[in-house]
């Protein structure tokens, strides 16, 4: 963590950001301010993860400004359990899907679920264009960030799905028996 020398104050900023627009959020997309709070702070976390000049980059010649593209499928399991950088780029977007996940179902999640799809090819295509970031576009963060998304989706939807049911003889918060 010590090559992102802004990794923590663009976290925070984001969780402080999240943290003061929670209710407004919440509130425009009809969901909870929990959910607004994950979505927002999320976002700032992998905003500070992937969009912040390297440290060990600083002073060396930039990226060539090329993308490899050597994996486009998910790596073995092995590698995710390594909790070296595609573990952690799956696990730094589970919270983003999970948070969209747990909207109420309208066009604004639909909106953002495509966006938070879309998410890792603008980052890494941001990278690219940015060399001064000293960040290499790779086409397995892609595969990894987006994998983390979907398991964050799915993972918020089964539990949504999944959740606890009313006690017989109590009508459903639907309102139907």
């Amino acid at each position: 963590m010590f090559s992102l020398p802004l990794f923590l104050p663009v976290a925070l900023a984001g969780i402080a950001l999240a943290a003061v627009l929670r209710h407004r959020i919440a509130r425009r997309l009809r969901s909870s301010e929990g959910a607004a709070l994950v979505l927002v702070a999320s976002l700032g976390l992998i905003a500070g993860a992937t969009l912040t000049p390297l440290w060990s980059g600083v002073g060396s010649a930039p990226p060539t400004g090329t993308c490899d593209v050597s994996r486009i499928w998910l790596a073995p399991l092995q590698v995710y359990l390594q909790f070296d950088d595609p573990g952690l780029n799956v696990l730094l977007f589970v919270p983003l899907g999970g948070a969209i996940a747990g909207l109420r179902p309208g066009r604004a999640k639909l909106v953002l679920a495509f966006g938070g799809f879309l998410l890792p090819l603008a980052i890494e295509l941001t990278q690219l264009g940015l060399p001064i970031l000293h960040r290499a576009c790779e086409s397995g963060d892609i595969v990894d960030n987006g994998a983390g998304f979907v398991i964050g989706f799915l993972a918020a939807t089964l539990l949504k799905v999944a959740g606890p049911t009313p006690p017989e003889g109590r009508p459903s918060s639907s309102g139907q028996a």
